[in-house]
């Protein structure tokens, strides 16, 4: 009698399929969760380790973008990779670009007035980054486009979710937005919100005595002012932890006007940003938020360029940028300049524009030579220059200008970059003055916040509480007590 066919138990089969569903949709699962998830999440934990970006480094919305994916793959392959791969990058880019730039913006207030010039901002780095990034993306599509993304399971990401938003409320931390990183996670479409409500509806600027030294407190305490003062605010000028970079960095300065000027180094402490730095030395005052015209008059009896002009002074304030970024037009004379030049003015005298930097202005060696021309016309002036050169980020204008200079020893070829510029910097201030036939009798020249690096091991290079600042006094009139640099 021939044998039954052996054939395979209905049930066995069932379980060995279903198996082998399970660990393919775990696989699944583990891969996207991977891409969208695990990756970024390391990616802004270097940042904050390695950049000191501003932030919790654990994004909600990262498993909110995995959650909608698998969602929509199983309605649409396509669409749930076009939602995977925007998702993922738009929560990224939120969340880098906000860290990132509370690095350089102090003051929230001040963001409107950064959107307001877009024209002038550095597009050279910001499109480089941006190729990068859609490099990035296209990478990023045409991984996920290999993934079933419907066969992924959410259930993980919702535990997770539910977790970190529970210990985020636990911890009393809003989410979203914690400067400080004290919350356990963030939510960059929350964090975005939030910072919007406070750059459309900034706090209102306010003004305060400033606690330390500066110029203002310098000419009101040391009796009678010369009759030629000179104000240099050198953007990004810090003070290094290493006093062998300081002195490389004045060294030019020192060798150009030493025979002239008696040269001595202070440290002045600051706060904020550029204008912030401007109003604490010309006016001994501390400032938040950009003041309009009339919020200015009110700071104008305590401002040095009014003191001054009420008692005869010529007063000049040059900017070789917008005269209207930080409302400059109007605040210039409400604190006391008589006479103000900013980019059209000084470009019209047929001064240089200078293109390698950031932000393209008038050259400093062309806002000094001003500055120079207008005291040789005046026999008392007091003379405030702004400058451009050494704004950040910064980036090499000649061949070897990351490479620092002999017996300089630094972490990063950033620093020799920053070093040889502020270097660069200080000769054309001395080379300037060392030429001028009617040279100032009394010279201030002092950073207005320390350099803004993003990378957090340069960023603590500089001393984070104090700037720079050099003081000037011709021979004949320097008392010689105070020791040279």
């Amino acid at each position: 009698m021939p044998s039954e066919p052996v054939t395979a138990s209905p049930s066995v089969g069932r379980s060995d399929h279903g198996e082998e569903t399970r660990q393919g949709r775990w696989l699944t699962s583990l891969l996207l969760f991977s891409i969208l998830c695990l990756g970024p999440t390391a990616l802004l934990f270097a940042l904050n380790s390695i950049v000191g970006m501003l932030g919790p480094w654990i994004n909600l919305d990262l498993l909110l973008v995995y959650i909608a994916a698998v969602l929509a793959g199983r309605v649409s392959q396509r669409l749930a990779v076009v939602l995977a791969t925007l998702g993922m990058f738009a929560t990224l880019g939120i969340q880098i670009l906000v860290g990132i730039g509370l690095i350089y913006i102090e003051d929230p207030a001040l963001i409107l007035e950064y959107l307001a010039f877009a024209a002038f901002w550095p597009w050279r780095v910001i499109s480089l980054w941006a190729g990068l990034a859609l490099v990035a993306m296209l990478i990023t599509y045409l991984l996920l486009s290999r993934i079933r993304i419907g066969r992924a399971r959410t259930l993980p990401a919702v535990v997770l979710l539910i977790v970190f938003v529970s210990l985020d409320l636990f911890g009393r931390t809003a989410i979203g937005y914690d400067m400080v990183r004290l919350n356990m996670a963030t939510s960059s479409a929350v964090r975005l919100g939030q910072l919007i409500g406070k750059w459309t509806r900034p706090a209102q600027f306010h003004v305060r005595p400033f606690d330390g030294e500066t110029m203002q407190s310098y000419l009101t305490t040391n009796g009678p002012p010369p009759d030629r003062i000179l104000s240099i605010a050198v953007e990004s000028f810090g003070s290094a932890q290493d006093a062998n970079y300081n002195a490389v960095e004045i060294a030019p300065l020192q060798k150009a006007l030493g025979n002239d000027y008696v040269v001595t180094r202070a440290l002045h402490p600051y706060r904020g940003a550029t204008l912030a730095g401007e109003i604490r030395e010309l006016c001994g005052l501390r400032i938040s938020g950009t003041p309009k015209t009339a919020e200015g008059r009110l700071l104008r009896p305590h401002c040095i360029p009014a003191k001054l002009s009420e008692q005869g002074w010529a007063t000049l304030g040059i900017h070789g940028n917008s005269r209207f970024f930080y409302n400059r037009s109007g605040l210039y004379p409400a604190i006391g300049f008589t006479h103000t030049l900013f980019f059209d003015d000084l470009k019209a005298q047929g001064r240089r524009v200078c293109r390698t930097r950031a932000f393209a202005g008038i050259c400093d060696h062309d806002s000094i030579g001003a500055a120079l021309d207008f005291m040789a016309r005046n026999p008392k002036a007091f003379v405030h220059i702004m400058t451009l050169d050494t704004h950040f980020p910064l980036g090499s204008r000649t061949a070897g200008d990351r490479n620092c200079k002999p017996g300089v020893t630094v972490p990063s070829p950033e620093l020799c970059l920053y070093q040889n510029q502020i270097t660069a910097v200080m000769g054309e201030i001395g080379e300037v003055i060392a030429k001028a036939p009617v040279k100032p009798d009394l010279i201030f020249i002092y950073g207005d916040h320390a350099p803004p690096y993003a990378v957090a091991s340069e960023r603590k290079y500089f001393d984070r509480e104090n700037i720079p600042v050099l003081i000037l006094k011709r021979r004949a009139e320097a008392d010689g007590n105070a020791p040279p640099v």
